[in-house]
């Protein structure tokens, strides 16, 4: 019979081992489970183990397992406590690990640490922080319970132990041991595995989504690795030189421009008919428009929020796709002094510029980004002149006037180039100074045929909102008729609601489904492109193309010269209509499911000059400058 004594005399003896020991299998197990919940893959947990520990990208895998270890070791470090820092890590991993699987669901990919510096990208995520009862959350709840158990059992038996070691010998070695994980962390991430990683992660392929797993790795790539300029200037100077046929009609007229990224602004007729009555058909004032408009839709590279990416698309024509995240892409255009745009195109032929946004500058940082792309006026909420409320926040009516309010102080002077987000039509949970109207008097009554009830008021507050943007829209167009000056005025959405599962199941529509015509209910949006003279390239209507390729039709459509990104536009979108982060779309409009040999070698090129344009590349500083296309 073992002597019990003698027992707990190694297990003291052995503390410090067994701590490690623990820690090791914690990080492994903590790691997979993260990746287990976060993908939903329906696989068992041991298959899914096997097949992305022992088959899978091992290196990747084990990346973010090193990374667990070395936060286990730092916390103890700090605390001297086994079952505290167990605890601070699971606490940190399982935060993650639902923000992960939240963002991975609206937004294709998944948390980034850069986003916990932008005003206001925590707030958003709160009215969604739930956890999904799902089967993927049993070996998390068995893992938690294991590893408290285990500590705790062990911290009990070793406590006497411990005090017995003195603060002198403990104190320094702890404080080396925590410097040495700061600095391991450091080295490890920025070099050991940075441009492997890197390059195993973003190999140019049709299936773009996949870069969405491994968790902690995403969350602390800082996509900032070293390019080639060698590279970046054959890669710019071989898209320059396809892209020198795509010359549009210039007229030599200089129109006042006005755009219009409309608030979840989606098209209603996707819902199956017979699902819900209206007092007013919300649809109708589009369907008018589509008679004198250049109407369709386009692809968004994000569902349900993600307002920024669409944002940054249509102003720098850099299509978020290529890059590791839409938060990344904002974030580091905010950085810079300056960055080539639409607006910076605009100023060289000598408009005057103004960027429009009727909520608070500091939003996703986005009066820092106006300045750095150079709008000559900013106008925010605190500025808007007209301050009509749609339920809470300001009207699209509001801002279709503040719109013709800007073109009117400045028609004398120059061409203007108006550019706005909207804001009337967003979901409810936004902290605003302006409380939500829970008694608000919508325009359009909707009920649900199947139960014969008003619906909710946040899905009324969606349907009544696409009407009233689209109302605007027409008041802007009947405006510009009675002007003698040429305006072009487009509108598009930016992405459609964040309908919920039910609400998709109510409506006919299959969110999971990989058909095309499923996908487009969820990831397009409509748009609507007036003008109020002839001259010009008439073009066909829009049938799917990227946001990012919007400004290259807008230019044409204006009878503009093209600049070299809207030249570039032309020519991708000549053989890949649309390259989003769900699916692309051939000319013939069939689903992608292998590059051709021309097609990866584009998609190549054009993902370089896009990450080394927002790397701070000169090499590609021109791109928004006017084609002189004879001189190249």
């Amino acid at each position: 019979m073992l002597d019990k004594n003698k027992t707990n005399e190694q297990l003291k003896k052995g503390y410090y081992f067994l701590v490690l020991f623990m820690f090791a299998i914690f990080a492994d197990q903590l790691a997979v489970i993260m990746e287990y919940y976060v993908l939903q893959e329906g696989s068992s947990y041991p298959q899914f183990y096997v097949d992305h520990s022992v088959y899978g990208s091992i290196e990747l895998m084990l990346f973010g397992k090193v990374i667990l270890f070395v936060l286990f070791v730092f916390l103890f470090a700090i605390f001297h406590q086994a079952v505290i820092s167990t605890i601070l890590v699971n606490l940190l991993g399982s935060i993650l690990m639902f923000a992960s699987r939240i963002k991975l669901s609206y937004r294709s990919e998944l948390i980034n640490y850069k986003e916990l510096a932008l005003n206001g990208a925590g707030g958003m995520v709160k009215s969604y922080l739930k956890i999904d009862p799902v089967p993927e959350l049993i070996p998390w709840g068995i893992y938690l319970i294991l590893s408290l158990l285990l500590v705790f059992f062990l911290e009990r038996e070793c406590k006497d132990y411990k005090k017995s070691i003195k603060k002198k010998i403990q104190i320094p070695i702890r404080l080396v041991v925590g410097l040495s994980c700061i600095l391991f962390t450091y080295f490890y991430v920025n070099y050991v595995n940075k441009s492997r990683l890197k390059t195993e992660c973003y190999n140019v392929n049709v299936n773009i989504s996949e870069s969405k797993q491994y968790v902690i790795y995403r969350f602390l790539e800082d996509s900032s690795q070293n390019y080639n300029e060698d590279g970046v200037r054959e890669s710019y100077r071989r898209l320059r030189e396809k892209a020198k046929g795509e010359v549009g009609q210039v007229t030599g007229q200089t129109p006042n421009v006005i755009v219009i990224m409309s608030e979840a602004w989606w098209n209603l007729d996707h819902i199956k008919e017979g699902t819900l009555t209206y007092s007013k058909d919300p649809m109708e004032p589009y369907h008018t428009l589509e008679e004198e408009c250049v109407s369709g839709f386009v692809s968004s590279n994000v569902y349900g929020g993600g307002t920024v990416s669409s944002e940054c698309e249509i102003l720098t024509g850099i299509n978020s796709t290529l890059s590791a995240s839409m938060v990344d892409q904002w974030d580091l255009i905010s950085s810079y002094d300056s960055f080539p745009s639409l607006v910076s195109y605009f100023h060289s032929m000598d408009y005057k510029t103004v960027g429009i946004h009727p909520y608070y500058g500091d939003f996703y940082n986005r009066k820092a980004a106006y300045e750095v792309l150079g709008f000559d006026k900013m106008v925010f909420d605190e500025d808007m002149k007209y301050r009509d409320y749609f339920d809470r926040f300001i009207s699209d009516d509001s801002l279709a006037k503040q719109i013709i309010y800007e073109y009117e102080e400045n028609k004398k002077d120059q061409p203007s180039f108006i550019f706005s987000v909207s804001m009337a039509n967003h979901n409810f949970f936004m902290d605003y100074e302006n409380p939500l109207d829970k008694d608000y008097n919508y325009e359009i009554d909707v009920k649900n045929t199947q139960t014969g009830k008003e619906v909710s008021q946040r899905l009324k507050h969606y349907i009544n909102g696409i009407y009233q943007a689209t109302k605007a829209y027409e008041s802007l167009v009947d405006y510009f008729k009675t002007q003698e000056e040429p305006t072009v005025i487009l509108m598009f959405g930016d992405h459609s609601p964040s309908f919920t599962q039910s609400e998709n199941e109510l409506f006919g529509i299959d969110a999971d489904s990989k058909e095309l015509k499923e996908l487009e209910k969820s990831y397009t949006t409509p748009v609507l492109l007036w003008k109020n003279f002839e001259e010009g390239e008439e073009l066909e209507d829009f049938s799917g193309e990227n946001i990012a390729y919007l400004q290259a039709k807008l230019l044409d459509y204006a009878g503009l010269p093209g600049s070299k990104m809207s030249m570039i536009s032309k020519y991708v979108k000549g053989d890949i209509k649309a390259l989003s982060r769900y699916y692309q779309i051939s000319q013939e409009n069939q689903l992608i499911t292998s590059y051709t040999e021309s097609q990866s070698q584009l998609v190549n090129d054009l993902s370089v000059i896009s990450y080394a344009t927002l790397h701070g590349s000169q090499v590609c500083a021109d791109l928004w400058d006017i084609s002189q296309v004879q001189d190249e």
